[in-house]
């Protein structure tokens, strides 16, 4: 089964890749994903514009040509920026669906109505560095925290040896393959997804889609 993968940067591969790892060997143990990065291209500069752009582009419309899915990865910290243009919501998942919809909109309503079941968003909270803590954090405060996660991600990490900068993707790209490495295997992943409410969104709500 194979997967394109938009993402915001090269360093937001490892925890998506990851997370689908988990995902199969419990619901489709003999299934191997494979997964090829579309957006941003090696090198590349990636970001929330460039995400939208590249979702109105006839090329993301032929990679469902060859990939069964395709995974859409954005942030929500920029969400109020002009040209992502994404008001505040009530309530988190009301911002996971308005993010939701104005991908749609870079999309095309037509053509994403012809696609829908083969889309997956991945929207973190607000960044995916928040991801992470469900798995390093030892309080339930920390586990669930969606603002500012890499400081503290990067005081429960730098007993590993390194630390990660969240500013600079392509130094970080190793580091951030280290720390999805516990996502990556599915008794730890499973029993401490739930605690990042965007994170426990991907894996419910999207990756239900998968069939």
């Amino acid at each position: 089964m194979t997967f394109g993968l938009i993402s915001e940067g090269i360093t937001d591969r490892p925890p998506i890749e990851a997370t689908i790892g988990s995902y199969f060997l419990k619901k489709f143990s003999q299934i191997t994903p494979v997964i090829n990065p579309l957006q941003p291209k090696d090198k590349n500069q990636g970001g929330w514009t460039r995400i939208l752009a590249y979702c109105s582009t006839q090329e993301f419309r032929n990679s469902f040509d060859f990939n069964d899915y395709v995974i859409i990865q954005i942030d929500t910290d920029k969400h109020e920026e002009k040209g992502f243009d994404v008001k505040k919501q009530q309530d988190n998942q009301q911002l996971i669906l308005a993010i939701q919809n104005r991908i749609i909109q870079s999309i095309g309503e037509k053509f994403y109505a012809t696609v829908k079941d083969r889309i997956l968003f991945a929207v973190s909270m607000d960044s995916i560095e928040c991801w992470f803590l469900p798995f390093y954090a030892k309080t339930n405060e920390h586990k669930s925290k969606i603002k500012s996660c890499c400081t503290t991600l990067n005081q429960y990490i730098k007993k590993l040896g390194f630390t990660i900068d969240c500013k600079k993707a392509e130094g970080s790209y190793q580091y951030y393959q280290k720390v999805s490495i516990l996502l990556s295997k599915k008794k730890a992943f499973f029993a401490s997804y739930s605690h990042n409410e965007s994170l426990a969104y991907f894996v419910d709500i999207e990756l239900a889609k998968i069939k």
